[in-house]
C-alpha cells in the first residue's frame, strides 16, 4: 500500500517541470524535476525497504518544490502551485507514517486497513502459497529453512509477495541467498536439467489453509476395493483423502468379483465431497486346454490370451465362447456364467487346414455362423462332416463355400465385389442402353420424314416426343456416368 501511495508524485512532479520549462523557456527547473524523477525511480529499483521508499517519494519532490518557490522569476501562481503540491507531499507522508505507527503499536499492520483478517490467518496462507511454489523446484527440507528464515526474517507483506510470486528485486536477491544458505541452487528456476519431481500426494491431515486440497470420502458396496486416483493408487474403502481443487481427478476401484467403476469428479476449493460406488458382480471363466496356448473369444472380444488362464470381468448369464489354437479345430460352446468363477476344460482336436485369402483384405472370415477373424486367416475344420465357410466385408459381396472333405493344402480365395460400384457400372450400362436405343427410334423416325415431301402431323408429334426421350436418357447416361467417376475416385 506504501509503495503504491508514493507512486502518485512521479507523474506530478515530472509534468509539472515540463510545464515550467515550457511557459518559461527554462531548461533547469525542468532539468532539476527530471533528475529528481530519475532519482526517486532509482530508490524504489534499489530494492530497499518499503519506508526508505516512501521517505524518498516525500521528501525529494518535497525539496524540488521548495526550489521552485525560491526562484523569483517563475510567476507567483506556479510558484504557489509548487509550493501546495511539495507541502501536501510532505503531509500526506507523515500522515501515512504516523498511521502506520499508530497500527503497528497496537500489533497490527497498514494492510489491517483492508478487510479485517486475522493476522495469523493471513501469514498461515501466504507461507502455504509460498511452499506450494517452492515445492515445486525444491526438496521439502530446503523450503523448510526458507520458510523458517521468511517468517523470522520478512514482515507479513513480504511473505504474501513471496506466496504469490511477485517479488521486488530486494526479495528475490534475498530469497537467492537464503536458497543457498539452505543448499538450494539460488535461483527461484529450477535447474535446467534438474529431474522431474513425482507428483506429491496430499496427506489426510495435511493443514490445506487455501482448500487447494479438499477432502473426498470414498465407499463402496462391497467395502474393501483399492482406490486409484489419477492411476494412483490411495488406499481402500471406506477412505478419506484429498483430491485436487479446480481438477478433473479420476477416481476409479476396483475389486476381485466385480466390475471395476471410474468416475471423474472436479471439486471446488474448501468443497467437501462424497463417493460411493455400488459395484456390479462380475464371472470370470478360468481356461484349461490340451495343448495349453488356445486363445478364448466371447463375441467379438479376446478375453483370454492363451491358455491357462482366467478372463477378466464377465456379465453374468449366457454367452458363446470360441476356443482356437493353429491346427486345431476351433471349438465353440455355449455357456451360463454365475456370479463366481467357472472353469471350462477341453482336449484340442487336429483339423484340417484351409488358407482363406480374401481381395481386398480384412474381410471377416465365419466357419458356420462363428466370427473367427479377419483374412488372411487358416482355418482348421473338423475332418469329417460339412461346415461352411463364409466370407464377407461390409459395402462388399460375401462369398460362400461349403466343405466336405478338406484336400491337402486347400485354398479359399475369397474376390469380393464393391456393391456401390458394381451397382453403379450396372446403372451405367443400363441408362447408356436406354439412350442408344432412344438414338435408334429417332433416328428412324427423322429417315422417314426425310423422304416425305409433306409429312403428317402424327409423325412431326413421334418425332418430337422421341427427341425428348432421347433428352431424358442422355441426362440419365451423364448422371450415371458422374457418380461411378466420383466413386472409383474414392477407392483411390
Amino acid at each position: 500500500m506504501m509503495r503504491r501511495l508514493a507512486l502518485v508524485p512521479l507523474v506530478v512532479w515530472a509534468d509539472l517541470a515540463w510545464a515550467l520549462d515550457g511557459a518559461q523557456q527554462r531548461s533547469g527547473g525542468s532539468g532539476f524535476g527530471l533528475c529528481c524523477t530519475i532519482v526517486l525511480i532509482a530508490i524504489f529499483r534499489s530494492g530497499g525497504v518499503d519506508w526508505g521508499r516512501s521517505v524518498g517519494a516525500a521528501i525529494i519532490p518535497g525539496v524540488f518544490g521548495w526550489f521552485i518557490w525560491r526562484d523569483r522569476e517563475i510567476g507567483t501562481g506556479t510558484r504557489w502551485v509548487a509550493l501546495i503540491f511539495a507541502t501536501a507531499q510532505v503531509a500526506g507522508f507523515l500522515l501515512i507514517a504516523g498511521l502506520g505507527v499508530f497500527v503497528a503499536t497496537r500489533g497490527g499492520s497498514l494492510s489491517q486497513l483492508g478487510p479485517t483478517v486475522p493476522s495469523t490467518e493471513r501469514v498461515a496462507l501466504y507461507r502455504a502459497g509460498f511452499v506450494r511454489r517452492c515445492s515445486e523446484n525444491a526438496s521439502a527440507e530446503v523450503c523448510a529453512c526458507i520458510e523458517t528464515a521468511a517468517v523470522a526474517e520478512r514482515d507479513e507483506n513480504d511473505l504474501k509477495q513471496l506466496g504469490f510470486g511477485i517479488e521486488s528485486g530486494g526479495l528475490e536477491r534475498w530469497l537467492g541467498e537464503t536458497r543457498k544458505k539452505c543448499g538450494g541452487t539460488g535461483s527461484i528456476a529450477a535447474a535446467p536439467n534438474a529431474p522431474a519431481r513425482p507428483e506429491r500426494v496430499p496427506r489426510n491431515d495435511e493443514s490445506d489453509p487455501l482448500g487447494l486440497n479438499p477432502k473426498c470420502t470414498i465407499t463402496s458396496q462391497p467395502s474393501g476395493a483399492k482406490v486409484f486416483i489419477q492411476d494412483q493408487e490411495r488406499g481402500v474403502t471406506p477412505l478419506e483423502t484429498r483430491l485436487k481443487a479446480v481438477t478433473a481427478n479420476s477416481v476409479r476401484v476396483e475389486l476381485t468379483g466385480f466390475f471395476p467403476e471410474t468416475r471423474v469428479l472436479t471439486p471446488n476449493t474448501n468443497e467437501v465431497t462424497s463417493l460411493a460406488f455400488d459395484l456390479r458382480a462380475a464371472s470370470r471363466l478360468r481356461l484349461k486346454t490340451e495343448p495349453p496356448g488356445a486363445s478364448l473369444r466371447i463375441g467379438e472380444k479376446t478375453e483370454i490370451a492363451a491358455s491357462p488362464g482366467v478372463s477378466g470381468p464377465l456379465e453374468p448369464g449366457e454367452v458363446e465362447v470360441l476356443i482356437t489354437l493353429p491346427g486345431y479345430e476351433a471349438v465353440t460352446k455355449r455357456l451360463t456364467l454365475g456370479a463366481s468363477e467357472e472353469t471350462l476344460e477341453l482336449t484340442l482336436t487336429r483339423g484340417a487346414k484351409v488358407s482363406v485369402e480374401s481381395t481386398p483384405e480384412g474381410a471377416e472370415v465365419r466357419l458356420d455362423g462363428v466370427l473367427l477373424g479377419l483374412a488372411p486367416l487358416d482355418v482348421f475344420l473338423p475332418l469329417k462332416g460339412k461346415h461352411t465357410v463364409v466370407v464377407s466385408k461390409e459395402g462388399w459381396s460375401t462369398v460362400k463355400k461349403v466343405f466336405t472333405k478338406v484336400k491337402p493344402d486347400e485354398r479359399l480365395v475369397a474376390k469380393l465385389v464393391d456393391i456401390e460400384l458394381s451397382g453403379l457400372r450396372a446403372k451405367v450400362k443400363k441408362t447408356r442402353a436406354a439412350y442408344d436405343k432412344a438414338n435408334l427410334v429417332l433416328e428412324k423416325l427423322q429417315a422417314k420424314r426425310d423422304v416425305l415431301a409433306n409429312p403428317p402431323d402424327s409423325l412431326l408429334r413421334k418425332i418430337d416426343d422421341a427427341e425428348k426421350l432421347m433428352e431424358r436418357t442422355s441426362a440419365a447416361y451423364e448422371a450415371a456416368e458422374t457418380a461411378l467417376r466420383a466413386a472409383e475416385e474414392r477407392r483411390q
